[in-house]
């Protein structure tokens, strides 16, 4: 009697076999290809171009509609080969090839509109329709996760997403001044050619600085900044009024600008729509691989650092701006310009880039303590941006530069604050070793309060960060504290160990006058541990010496652990390497 054969039509075998067909695709790839559908879906209904005779939706226009199909049905390849309904031979460097092609009608159609808006003889606008097809077609055609080989061996979609975000940063600059160029060659006055043109150059100029920053430097947190950025302007648009003109629905490509302006809106050339596809390129797993270097404790410090770097660069260039359009003709400005709004604008932008930078320092130098100077950050940030958004001249409303500044960075910021694991880390281990002072709250009488000697007036121990803060030492039982200044009574040093509180800090308040401490110091075994105790409180840049000295005791090497400053945090694993 046969054994009996499993039955490989059964419905269990089927559900395993597509499983096992499918487990190499990770959840990024299904995650790009369902954004880029939504983006499609999007770019059929939102508007296409705008003239004179009225507003055409995508789905409106054949060319359109012809140029997105074949992007879209490229997502379905992958699929389909594990389904086993591609042709024999058919390979993932077909697939990749494929991808690529497929974005070629596309790109035509936009530049073929480009050009045409710019030579019309009537005011031409392109719609966010392009804006949203054209980052779509750039997912639809980047390498997915599954169909990237090692790194070593497979060079080609890395060199090929960097040769295609450098050729549309250059396209975009050719766009923008080709659109200068049309400006100054206009009917326009020459004092209002200058302007546009200006104005230009410098919201292209900014549009594109984080995109830059990535292909410059590699860095995950400017690729991050990318991101976030192309999204949150994904977004806006998609909610734009064209009624109150609130957000860009229509980008202006004519040579014929708007008559009045805003700094930085970005409304006022085509080279605009092509940000967020570049955002999607560099978004690609491909270009991830180029971007991998990471400063300090973790990437979510180098995007928030990032982030307030785009915002100082935002002000800095929306004042130039400002200043230009008002200098050279301020009629521009539109109706009811007065003085107080220029008061608004300098005041804005410098709260704003103040703000970011001192934000961007404090969380460079001192991540364990990112969160509070992150947050203050924010709030000067979105009171300077409204601001600047309250004297938005009338009749041209808010830009989706206000936007970026007012709602986009600080709300990346805080859910990088929040869902970021190594942040959340060190802020729990600085909460747990903040002081807290039992008597902030308690009510007393100021006339009863009598100053303490300047032993008791010393800072709260063991708080992170600050520059004013004594290590705290074990307390022996029979250690007799200093009360006055001058006893100098104190056992001996020998011991690094054996020192008390009391006596650490009455050596630090007697002689720390005039002190001028010495790398050499830091580093030499035989200095006095009081000594060390005090290089540590008043010489922030000398306690990476202090954490390589052998001689440093437990209680003091704790303390510069938990700092969070990464030249500290070398410092100290080269110690633990040493024999």
């Amino acid at each position: 009697m046969s054994t009996p054969q499993p039955n490989t039509h059964s419905p269990t075998r089927v559900r395993s076999d597509l499983g096992r067909r499918f487990a190499d695709i990770p959840v990024s790839d299904y995650v790009r290809d369902f954004v880029s559908l939504i983006l499609f879906g999007v770019s059929l209904t939102a508007p296409l171009s705008g003239s004179s005779d009225g507003v055409v939706a995508g789905r409106e226009s054949a060319f359109f509609v012809l140029a997105l199909l074949a992007p879209a049905f490229v997502l379905s390849l992958p699929y389909l080969g594990r389904l086993g309904l591609l042709p024999g031979g058919w390979t993932v460097f077909r697939t990749r090839l494929v991808r690529r092609v497929a974005a070629i009608p596309f790109c035509g159609l936009v530049g073929w509109a480009v050009v045409d808006a710019l030579i019309s003889d009537s005011p031409v606008a392109l719609g966010s329709a392009y804006l949203f097809g054209a980052a779509a077609v750039a997912l639809s055609a980047q390498t997915r996760e599954s169909e990237l080989g090692p790194g070593a061996q497979d060079l080609g979609p890395r060199k090929a997403s960097f040769v295609a975000v450098v050729g549309g940063l250059v396209t975009v600059a050719v766009l923008a001044l080709v659109t200068a160029v049309f400006y100054l060659t206009s009917s326009l006055a020459t004092a209002q050619a200058v302007v546009y043109s200006l104005a230009l150059i410098i919201g292209v100029i900014v549009s594109l600085f984080a995109i830059v920053a990535v292909v410059v430097t590699g860095g995950a947190g400017w690729r991050r900044t990318v991101i976030t950025l192309s999204v949150g302007w994904l977004i806006l648009v998609h909610f734009a009024n064209p009624a109150t003109n609130l957000l860009p629905a229509l980008v202006e490509a004519s040579s014929t600008p708007r008559v009045w302006i805003v700094p930085l809106s970005q409304l006022l050339s085509a080279s605009f729509v092509l940000v967020p596809a570049l955002g999607a390129l560099v978004a690609s797993p491909a270009f991830r691989d180029r971007a991998q270097v990471v400063r300090g404790p973790g990437v979510g410090f180098d995007h928030i650092r990032t982030l307030l770097v785009t915002a100082f660069v935002w002000a800095v260039a929306y004042l130039a701006t400002y200043a230009i359009v008002f200098s050279v003709d301020r009629e521009l400005l539109g109706p009811g310009h007065a003085a107080g709004e220029l008061i608004q604008v300098v005041v804005g932008t410098c709260v704003i880039a103040g703000a970011a930078w001192l934000g961007a320092s404090h969380v460079a130098r001192h991540p364990a303590l990112s969160r509070p100077g992150g947050v203050l950050a924010c709030l000067a940030i979105v009171g300077g941006g409204l601001l600047v958004m309250n004297s938005a001249s009338l009749g041209a409303g808010s830009s989706l530069g206000h936007f970026t500044i007012v709602l986009i960075i600080p709300v990346a910021i805080a859910v990088v604050m929040v869902s970021d694991v190594t942040i959340r880390e060190l802020a729990r281990t600085a909460s747990q070793v903040r002081p807290v002072n039992p008597h902030t709250y308690e009510w007393s009488e100021r006339a009863v309060v009598t100053r303490q000697p300047a032993v008791q007036d010393s800072p709260p121990h063991n708080s992170v960060g600050t520059t004013s803060v004594m290590p705290t030492m074990p307390v022996q039982q029979d250690s007799q504290p200093v009360t006055d200044a001058g006893d100098q009574r104190r056992p001996q040093t020998g011991d690094t160990q054996s020192l008390s509180r009391e006596e650490v800090l009455a050596v630090a308040h007697t002689g720390g006058q005039g002190h001028s401490y010495t790398r050499e110091q830091a580093l030499n075994p035989a200095t006095d541990p009081v000594v060390l105790a005090h290089i540590a409180e008043v010489s922030p840049e000398l306690r990476p010496a202090l954490a390589e000295n052998p001689a440093t005791y437990d209680a003091l090497l704790t303390w510069l652990a938990g700092i969070g400053d990464p030249e500290i945090d070398a410092a100290l694993e080269r110690r633990k390497q040493k024999p």
